[in-house]
């Protein structure tokens, strides 16, 4: 069987916990180079997954004839330059989340990769996910009739210095996944002062969906793991609800004493640096893979084309959320969000408008 020949750019835990290790169960994905710029852990990561290719340079790793398409997470700051040197030199990638720092340079990546004859899409696992996808399938199957509202929380361990960017764009992102764009948002940001600068704040955010759906996301990185750390409830026109735990059990309930809930459960561990497929990392990969070998669209399969996978318009639109997120905790103000990647600053919304 023909394999995509793949070159990873970055090396961090993500890597080395997650996206090596979910590779070796991707039969159409060969790992054949890494880069990293620390030589020692450069050579003892490919020593310890057999990779036989290794780089200093991102640059000579991206000019490899002998590479079809890079997996680039080198951090939102360095990977707009890299992700726009692999496209410009031919090479299919994916990318890790966010795709860059800031809606603009997200913007202005999506339109070099607009142009070029390759396949692109973002690392967003949390949308490959068996509860997510599974949600997914039975909203789009007509379960909820028509879909009016989410309530949902995130929360994850603190430490990092932008935890919105790079822990709370997922759920930005997973409620477009299940309700499509977000028009509208009113946020509001608690961040005690004896958390610490590292990442201890809570969001509460309120949304209104171009759809006339509405929703509630409580993101935080205050809360305890040993309580439910992902929770969503979506609810629909004709009186049902789909609720996802931990990303991995799905229950469906639906109004009348005759219509029984229906549970659906991955049993897999749901610890995060256990396992690969439950965590999405080998499925998105496989996507990612049958995309390039077939030349299908992002999300070819499981469930049709434009939809499990997120391409680069996606990754602009989940920075473009997290940005309005940002103005209207900073401004206490209701900010409506730009319509379309190339969309205009946020706006004021008037009352009626939220």
């Amino acid at each position: 069987m023909k394999a995509v020949r793949l070159g990873v750019v970055g090396a961090g835990s993500v890597v080395t916990k997650k996206h090596l290790p979910a590779l070796g169960e991707v039969p159409e994905i060969a790992v054949v180079a890494l880069c990293r710029r620390d030589a020692a852990a450069l050579e003892a990561t490919a020593d310890r997954f057999r990779i036989p290719d290794r780089y200093a340079d991102y640059r000579d790793l991206v000019r490899d004839p002998g590479i079809d398409a890079v997996l680039v997470a080198t951090g939102p700051a360095a990977q707009p330059a890299v992700v726009q040197e692999a496209v410009a030199a031919g090479k299919h990638v994916f990318a890790e989340k966010p795709m860059a720092g800031t809606a603009a340079e997200a913007r202005a990546l999506a339109a070099a990769i607009r142009g070029a004859p390759v396949h692109f899409q973002i690392g967003f696992n949390k949308r490959f996910y068996y509860g997510y996808r599974t949600a997914r399938q039975l909203i789009r199957a007509g379960e909820l009739g028509v879909p009016t509202g989410i309530h949902a929380r995130f929360w994850f361990q603190p430490g990092r210095a932008d935890p919105l960017l790079h822990n709370g764009i997922h759920f930005l992102d997973l409620v477009r996944f299940f309700l499509g764009p977000v028009e509208g948002v009113l946020a509001r940001e608690s961040a005690p002062g004896s958390a610490g600068p590292a990442g201890g704040r809570t969001w509460a955010i309120s949304l209104r969906f171009a759809s006339g759906a509405v929703g509630n996301l409580l993101i935080s990185s205050l809360a305890s793991w040993d309580f439910v750390n992902e929770h969503v409830d979506l609810v629909g026109s004709n009186h049902n609800t789909i609720s996802v735990e931990n990303g991995r059990l799905v229950r469906v309930f639906r109004r009348g004493a005759e219509n029984r809930s229906q549970v659906a459960e991955n049993t897999l561990s749901a610890h995060w640096w256990s396992g690969n497929d439950e965590q999405g990392f080998s499925l998105q990969l496989r996507v990612f893979a049958h995309a390039v070998l077939n030349g299908g669209p992002a999300g070819s399969p499981p469930d049709g084309p434009g939809g499990l996978a997120a391409g680069s318009e996606e990754g602009v639109q989940a920075l473009e959320l997290l940005e309005v997120v940002r103005q209207s905790a900073a401004t206490g103000r209701s900010l409506a969000v730009p319509a379309a990647a190339a969309g205009p600053p946020a706006r004021p919304m008037s009352a009626a408008g939220q």
